[in-house]
């Protein structure tokens, strides 16, 4: 089973193999309808209650019922998994109260506000929270500043379960003294039930969607467990002004690497030197080394050129490592983890002769980013209502994307953060949340046509007030990033007045922000890359 974004990989990656793909479109039976129609009385399902939701497990509790048994206790693929790598635990730091805006006591003690009564403990297992409400940061997983961890906060208690030796003593000492009590992280299951003992616990609270099936049942085998979305206790996706001030150096920063890399493509074709896809995901990195705030990638970078950049989530490789030519479009959709933010951006760049279906299509995407990026609204409005702003010149053509048009993005966390996202489609599953000043959301819209090209612009947008009167609260955005889109691709007859002026202004800021940070030969190009239509 998967989404849109993965229908053109699923079918090339299981092509002669025994697994059917199964598209998760309203007319194809979802996982749990399958399973209610294959599985057998007498028959038994199994999972990995550590890695499923308890939304999913509660889900497939109910098909089981008394005939069917679910075991979810048991990892199956690890028993089979002889050469499986150890669970990382990399050093873990701190980040001081000038970095993150907030101190954790104060964050702790908001959370704490929230609890009705003296016997509620609210149990964290979604890694990003973890980190955004202790100030802390690790590297368990790449291009994620994350580290392994679990909390559980009660009205008197902090209970921090992590890999004791990835915490310096000094760290340690600073946590104890914000009233944090720390525990080996693999104790979690053995510690748990004595911590809500102890505190009188009767009521813990727990995020369907982020805690595991396995630790929920373990729970609800002592407790009432109540559900609530992580996201109304800690609003980490609301950017401080802290934040926000590092979210804004790091696109600037990014932007100047990024525009230097289209820069170099650009004159690389007109020297007609050899380029391929890796090449160009090799080339951004060592741009991207060279400033210092810089630390890795916020994700593998998607290079795809012709064809491959209509896989939605192309990743180049050695195998299937494409060569650039000189024409057509490359696909670049890259980000990264500066001191102290995320970054995530996404240009479609003409490498040479375009044909005129590639123009257009290139225009209807540029103006769907700029209908959402100008969008002014009242406040109340999800993701959900604004998501038509930016598909609306693709559906008029009668095209469409099948993935989200944004999503948010952390800082200096995960590039993908929820909870607010752009999207049409409503979820049971996932919340339709309002979006709020200060969140930072991506606006990513696309066409994609199999066998031909691929084409997606990303810009990260904040959100800001714009105006409050007698009508309303009125909210717009802030772009964020600072990349050109190219104007080799744009059928100007196809933009409107307004579009013509926004694209404008949008590269007269490009421009003097970007133009002191790079070399005279990248400032002409710039200017004439960024220049009036």
């Amino acid at each position: 089973w998967t989404d849109g974004r993965y229908y053109l990989q699923a079918k090339q990656e299981l092509a002669d193999s025994e697994f059917v793909l199964y598209k998760m479109e309203p007319e194809v039976p979802s996982l749990e309808q399958y399973l209610s129609s294959h599985v057998k009385k007498g028959e038994r399902i199994g999972v990995n209650g550590s890695i499923l939701s308890q939304s999913m497990g509660e889900r497939l509790e109910k098909i089981c019922k008394s005939e069917i048994t679910l075991l979810s206790h048991y990892d199956l693929i690890g028993e089979l998994w002889a050469d499986r790598p150890l669970l990382k635990h990399e050093p873990i730091y701190l980040l001081d109260t000038t970095i993150a805006g907030e101190s954790r006591r104060d964050k702790i003690g908001q959370i704490r506000k929230s609890f009705n009564t003296k016997d509620s403990a609210l149990f964290l297992s979604d890694l990003d929270s973890i980190m955004w409400l202790f100030n802390m940061r690790g590297h368990d997983i790449i291009y994620h500043p994350v580290a392994l961890s679990y909390a559980l906060l009660t009205r008197k208690t902090v209970a921090l379960f992590v890999s004791l030796k990835a915490v310096k003593k000094e760290d340690k000492e600073l946590l104890i003294q914000d009233g944090i009590d720390l525990y080996e992280y693999d104790t979690v299951e053995d510690e748990l039930p004595h911590l809500l003992k102890n505190e009188e616990v009767k009521t813990v609270y727990v995020d369907p969607l982020q805690t595991c099936f396995r630790l929920y049942s373990l729970l609800k085998q002592t407790q009432e467990v109540a559900f609530v979305s992580n996201y109304q206790l800690i609003p980490k996706q609301i950017k401080n002004q802290t934040e926000i001030e590092q979210i804004k150096r790091a696109h600037l920063l990014d932007g100047v690497a990024v525009t230097k890399l289209i820069y170099r493509l650009k004159q690389t074709m007109k020297e007609k030197k050899d380029l391929t896809e890796l090449a160009v995901s090799q080339e951004l990195e060592a741009i991207r080394t060279k400033i210092p705030e810089y630390l890795e990638p916020s994700f593998e970078t998607i290079s795809a050129y012709g064809e491959h950049a209509a896989i939605v989530h192309y990743t180049p490789s050695v195998l299937h490592d494409k060569i650039i030519q000189k024409k057509g479009f490359l696909l670049i959709d890259a980000g990264g983890q500066y001191r102290y933010a995320t970054t995530d951006m996404t240009r479609t760049i003409a490498m040479g002769e375009l044909k005129e279906e590639d123009k257009k299509h290139y225009t209807l995407v540029l103006k769907g980013n700029l209908q959402l990026s100008h969008a002014v609204f009242i406040h109340g409005c999800t993701g959900t209502n604004l998501d038509i702003l930016a598909r609306t010149p693709i559906w008029k053509a009668f095209l469409d994307y099948r993935h989200g048009t944004g999503h948010g993005i952390g800082c200096y966390l995960c590039v993908h953060e929820g909870p607010q996202a752009f999207r049409w489609k409503r979820s049971p599953h996932l919340p339709d949340v309002v979006i709020e000043p200060n969140m930072v959301t991506s606006d990513e819209p696309g066409i994609y046509i199999e066998n031909s090209h691929g084409i997606r612009l990303e810009n990260a947008l904040l959100c800001v007030e714009k105006q409050q009167n007698e009508w309303g609260r009125y909210l717009g955005f802030e772009d964020l990033t600072l990349i050109p889109f190219d104007l080799d691709a744009i059928c100007k007859e196809e933009l409107s007045e307004e579009e013509i002026k926004w694209l404008n202004q949008y590269h007269k800021v490009v421009r003097n922000m970007l133009c002191p940070f790079l070399t005279d030969k990248e400032q002409e190009w710039l200017c004439g890359a960024t220049r009036e239509i």
